[in-house]
């Protein structure tokens, strides 16, 4: 590219503009010093050749030594970042784990171009073109609200709840997936800094994508007290793309405002009760709902006030003492359903269909029955409840159903296996199995 600049009194003041990234060469060639020598042939047109003996000819151009330049980066534009769940257009959540389903989380999107200060993307910041010692690195600007107060993270702290067993503290892990440009590779690790300078591919002309999956990670067989996330803003911090900019230092960085929240809470699909009383009917009412976890015994009003559990769930709820609030608006299809009821005793069923999508209605599905058919005197049954993996939870493993089922457990007795006990004090029995010979032993 010729640029054509004017000396005056031998100088010249001009102030260099180029719209892209990369390093070029300035030169300054004057041809019109030589317009005589060229005229008289006198010199070699087109060349800035020195002669090295005074005999030979001169070249006409007089020609500096190259001046390199380096044009950088003005900033990184994020102005397309977005934050939204992945399911739904809630403010809330329920905590899962990644490893298992991507499909329930916060989904943070951004578009992130490499501009100059016009704001024109610059198409030769890519990846083959960039210096090797570049590095940009987007981060996280977020700060935690827990049970235990609120932490503003710069180092990704995770946050802590307390637990019902003991009191204890429970660290909860931030995960994240990271999806660059059009790559579907799940990769789940914890809450960390992104490096990015290796996405921006050639093709992509100093642009970029990048969406990053988000979700608390869920301990099974122990409750944990909401998580609110204020999800601030993503920021670019680069490495090595420093440049003067008016005889000031100018570093390139970004950043994507945010400034939106969420709530993360632990839930659970549980029966009326977790152990039914033993009971001598043959079919019964075993209602299933949706649930959350929140108990702050020394602030009983942190649950609303902070965790805006009012909205949320019903103001009465069969085990609220206990810290479990009955989800009101739970959207089956969106937040998870429940598949399939499986019992360990082929003797106890219910009339709960297999890969079924009966809805939630205010968080319960009522309607369904657990039955015997047993010939036993006794039968005790356990029901697993196969649901959307951030349903589950379970103090106990059972083997042969999905990791971290709920369950429940039933206890039958047959109603022909009778006891009594006779006017003299003797024990009466008759099993179901007793031969009927119009004799009964007393």
């Amino acid at each position: 590219r010729s640029l054509a600049y004017k000396f005056t009194d031998g100088t010249f003041t001009k102030t260099l503009s180029h719209n892209n990234y990369g390093k070029y060469n300035l030169k300054i060639v004057d041809s019109n010093w030589t317009a005589i020598d060229q005229e008289n042939g006198d010199c070699i047109l087109d060349d800035s050749t020195v002669s090295n003996d005074g005999d030979s000819k001169f070249g006409c151009n007089i020609e500096s030594d190259n001046v390199a330049l380096k044009f950088m980066p003005y900033e990184f534009d994020m102005s397309a970042t977005t934050l939204k769940n992945i399911h739904n257009n809630k403010n809330y959540l329920y905590m899962s784990d990644l490893t298992r389903s991507t499909k329930m989380g916060v989904k943070l999107s951004s578009i992130i171009n490499a501009v100059g200060e016009n704001n024109t993307t610059l198409s030769n910041f890519t990846k083959s073109c960039m210096s090797s010692d570049i590095r940009l690195q987007l981060g996280l600007k977020f700060s935690f609200i827990s049970d235990e107060g609120e932490s503003n993270n710069t180092d990704y702290t995770p946050p802590k709840s307390i637990a019902t067993i003991g009191g204890e503290r429970t660290t909860l892990m931030p995960q994240q997936v990271v999806y660059l440009n059009d790559d579907n590779t799940t990769n789940v690790e914890h809450m960390r800094d992104i490096n990015i300078e290796e996405a921006f591919l050639d093709e992509n002309n100093g642009s970029m994508k990048i969406t990053t999956l988000y979700n608390i990670e869920k301990s099974f067989n122990k409750p944990t007290n909401p998580i609110k996330v204020d999800f601030i803003s993503l920021d670019v911090n680069s490495s090595n793309l420093s440049a003067k900019l008016r005889n000031k230092e100018h570093d390139a960085n970004g950043t994507g405002e945010i400034l939106e929240n969420r709530i993360f809470y632990f839930s659970r699909v549980a029966s009326y009760r977790n152990n039914y009383p033993e009971t001598n009917k043959k079919s019964f009412d075993t209602p299933l709902f949706i649930e959350i976890f929140c108990k702050k015994p020394n602030d009983p009003q942190w649950c609303s006030d902070v965790m805006n559990l009012n909205s949320v769930t019903l103001v009465k709820g069969i085990r609220k003492i206990r810290g479990w609030h009955t989800v009101k608006n739970h959207d089956s299809l969106a937040e998870g359903q429940v598949y399939r009821l499986i019992s360990n005793k082929n003797s106890v069923t219910t009339n709960y269909p297999d890969n079924s999508s009966t809805a939630f209605i205010n968080g319960r599905i009522d309607n369904i029955q657990t039955s015997s058919n047993s010939i036993d005197e006794t039968t005790k049954a356990i029901i697993a409840i196969d649901s959307d993996v951030w349903l589950r939870y379970n103090k106990k493993v059972i083997p042969g159903v999905p990791f971290g089922s709920s369950s429940y457990s039933v206890t039958i007795k047959n109603p022909s296996a009778l006891t009594g006990i006779g006017e003299n004090k003797t024990m009466i029995e008759s099993a179901n199995k007793v031969e009927h010979n119009g004799k009964m032993s007393w």
